[in-house]
């Protein structure tokens, strides 16, 4: 996948070198003759990466994926007359028309290092207002998301049907299928995510600790779009005191509990004094006071909701509230709060596969037989990792999102980190079992054994 992000910029270059664009240049030819190459140069990519006898096996999914995904671009881009595809107005407009403003309006001189936007423009300044081209690499950032999900489930050696099962859900969950292709940051935020957690990952297996520093700079890199991508950083570092680095077990003592807490005490002290610089949508006061007051000012929307027990002080009502705002970020739009045929799609092709999820890693945790699971890569403390990201991405986005439309993009961000877990949490479940079939086995061979040795003794 990288020689596409050379061949990616070899065609910029060119571009820019032949058209020189401005805001009055017609790309519109020059970016459907550069898409249909990138389609070969990515189709040839994924050929290249999935090359290996297990890949060989994931390779159609993955290519299916893209096909699909490729379809809903040209749908989005030229067929928006016949059909509007759901969550492809509002915000996704809004970015691209604020990226052509950034590029030739009356942001151009503007400098914003925060901004998705800012750097879009950026790229529309280089190669013209090709909208569809910036789309399509919001199309590849999925893909190159996914087969980073396959190489971390083949680091610890999962199951066959596990593995397809997982890969499918990743490829082809609608709703995360149609945010990571239209004009929006989520694609590239769930990229920074992912590759955040594939080097954590890497790490996690005994690599060099440049992989643990770069998994926690790419964390970063997504939180400077939106504090959700900060998600990462923050339980890297947290657990990295509670981690045993030999075993990579959980062992929690008073010394790196004391640790802990000074850790979260000088990020606290960082975020409020520093954050609102280095990191899109977060910093200022971080008191209870303040995210609680800040709930109240994203309640607008058509599809805005009001949870919890109202009028408690700050600091209970966070204490309260909290498990409600998650449920209802995770689960909206409610059943009983659809409005549309679009919601009840959404509720289907979204919601639906964040509460099954949650439903197996309950019953992975319920599993008695599960607790003596081992394996490469010690899969069990690594799942409560993925636990923790998810928590404390549904516990920032439950406080920060009042309304299911927001709850619904905002979720596609974490979409591969909860397929991932769905994944892990599933073979830990199917080890079990094989472990346990096991054990009744051998008690089985012994108890035939002892009767054989009886029968024998007696004659």
């Amino acid at each position: 996948m990288i020689f596409s992000v050379f061949v990616f910029l070899v065609e910029g270059l060119l571009v820019n070198l032949m058209f020189q664009p401005n805001g009055d240049t017609n790309m519109n030819a020059v970016a459907i003759v550069f898409l249909l190459i990138n389609i070969v140069v990515v189709s040839l990519a994924i050929n290249f990466s999935m090359n290996d006898d297990d890949a060989k096996k994931y390779k159609g999914i993955i290519m299916s994926s893209f096909i699909v995904r490729i379809l809903i671009l040209f749908w989005d881009v030229y067929a928006r007359g016949i059909y509007i595809l759901p969550n492809s107005e509002g915000d996704a407009e809004y970015y691209y028309s604020m990226g052509v403003s950034y590029a030739f309006g009356q942001r151009a001189d503007k400098v914003e290092l925060k901004d998705y936007r800012y750097y879009v423009g950026q790229i529309f300044k280089f190669i013209g207002d090709q909208k569809i081209t910036v789309q399509f690499l919001h199309v590849f950032f999925a893909i190159c998301s996914i087969i980073l999900i396959y190489r971390i489930l083949t680091m610890f050696e999962v199951s066959e049907n596990v593995k397809k099962t997982t890969m499918i859900f990743a490829a082809f969950l609608p709703n995360s299928m149609m945010i990571t292709t239209f004009f929006l940051q989520e694609s590239f935020i769930a990229f920074c995510l992912v590759l955040s957690l594939y080097l954590y990952t890497k790490w996690w297996f005994g690599a060099s600790a440049v992989n643990f520093i770069f998994a926690i700079i790419f964390s970063l890199i997504g939180g400077l779009f939106h504090m959700g991508g900060t998600v990462g950083a923050i339980v890297y570092v947290v657990f990295y005191f509670l981690i045993n680095n030999k075993e990579r077990k959980l062992m929690i003592t008073p010394y790196r509990i004391v640790l802990i807490v000074i850790v979260l005490f000088v990020s606290l002290y960082l975020l409020s004094t520093y954050g609102e610089d280095f990191l899109g949508k977060i910093g200022g006061d971080m008191s209870a006071e303040s995210l609680t007051k800040n709930a109240t000012g994203y309640n607008t929307g058509g599809s805005e909701y009001t949870i919890g027990i109202q009028g408690l002080p700050a600091v209970l009502d966070l204490i309260v509230n909290t498990p409600i705002r998650i449920v209802y970020f995770i689960c909206s739009p409610m059943p009983w709060r659809w409005r549309s045929i679009g919601d009840i799609f959404a509720f289907f092709s979204s919601a639906l596969f964040y509460i099954y999820t949650v439903i197996v890693v309950i019953k992975t945790y319920a599993n008695k037989n599960t607790r003596t699971v081992s394996g490469k890569g010690n899969i069990r403390s690594y799942m409560f990792i993925l636990v923790m990201l998810c928590l404390v991405a549904s516990f920032m986005f439950g406080w920060g999102v009042s309304n299911s439309g927001s709850a619904l993009r905002h979720r596609e961000k974490f979409t591969y980190i909860f397929v991932l877990l769905y994944g892990i949490a599933s073979e830990i479940t199917v080890r079990a079992g094989a472990t346990n079939k096991t054990t009744e086995e051998n008690i089985d061979n012994n108890i035939n054994i002892k009767s054989k040795e009886l029968s024998r003794k007696m004659y």
